[in-house]
């Protein structure tokens, strides 16, 4: 891999958190984050169970979904700074470690990318396939 390469792929990589930021919003996340935190504060909520508990799988959905998020925005970041800081000083060391990290930034994209788009309600849940042929067989 050589420079151009490496910055071409950095400009897919923010493309494609840029596409999951949309999807995500982080900032609503966070928000719904703190007035859960401030729920949970309240002696009433925790009287009924039930509720409490959806409260509670929702808030730990939200939370692992943020804090994926902020590592992935955070190894992007520091990639980019990196990349322009070696680039400018010719640093061929930073540059080839950069390189060999590449993959495995892009697998952290990749998986993310992939968790926002099965993130849905009956995304989690189990399904029974059937498969019958057509036309009219049952072999």
């Amino acid at each position: 891999m050589d420079a151009y390469e490496y910055s071409e792929l950095i400009k897919t990589l923010d493309s494609k958190l840029s596409n999951i930021v949309a999807l995500i919003k982080p900032d609503e996340i966070a928000t719904k984050l703190k007035e859960i935190e401030l729920l949970e504060q309240e002696e009433s909520f925790w009287q009924d169970a039930k509720k409490a508990s959806e409260v509670q799988k929702q808030k730990s959905k939200l939370s692992s979904m943020f804090t994926k998020y902020q590592d992935v925005r955070s190894s992007l970041s520091d990639a980019k700074e990196l990349f322009e800081i070696a680039n400018s000083e010719n640093d061929s060391d930073t540059l080839e470690m950069l390189f060999a990290e590449a993959p495995e930034l892009e697998r952290k994209i990749k998986k993310m990318e992939i968790e926002v788009m099965l993130s849905g309600e009956n995304d989690g849940r189990n399904a029974i396939v059937s498969i019958h042929p057509g036309a009219g067989g049952t072999e």
